[in-house]
C-alpha cells in the first residue's frame, strides 16, 4: 500500500490566504506485507482437528519492519447425525484506520 496525502489549510489575513502551519500536513506512507500460510487437517473417528499458521512480514515507512504469527485451531466432535460440538481459537492482527498511523492531528 502506498499513500501520499497532503492536507493544506489557509487562513484569510489582510485579504490574502496564508498557510496555517499547525493545520497543514504532508503524509507519505509505504507498506508491504509478505505472507505464508500452512494448514493441517485430520479426522479420527468422529473427531476433526484443523491447525493453521499464517506468518506475515510487514515493512513500512514508519515502524521499519516486523514479523507476526497468527495461529488458528479448530477441534470438532460429532455428537450425532445432526449435532456437532466445535471449539475454535484464532489470533488476528489488530489494525486500525490509516488515520491512526498518521501523526498529524488536526
Amino acid at each position: 500500500m502506498n499513500s501520499d496525502n497532503q492536507i493544506g489549510f489557509d487562513s484569510l489575513a489582510n485579504n490574502k490566504y496564508v498557510p496555517v502551519a499547525d493545520l497543514t500536513d504532508h503524509f507519505i506512507y509505504d507498506e508491504r506485507i509478505d505472507a505464508a500460510y500452512l494448514q493441517f487437517q485430520t479426522k479420527i473417528n468422529k473427531t476433526s482437528l484443523s491447525v493453521s499458521l499464517r506468518g506475515e512480514n510487514t515493512t513500512n515507512s514508519i515502524d521499519s519492519s516486523y514479523f507476526n504469527l497468527f495461529p488458528t485451531v479448530q477441534l470438532s466432535q460429532e455428537l450425532g447425525k445432526n449435532n456437532q460440538l466445535t471449539a475454535f481459537y484464532t489470533a488476528r492482527a489488530l489494525t486500525g484506520p490509516i488515520t491512526r498511523t498518521n501523526p498529524f492531528c488536526g
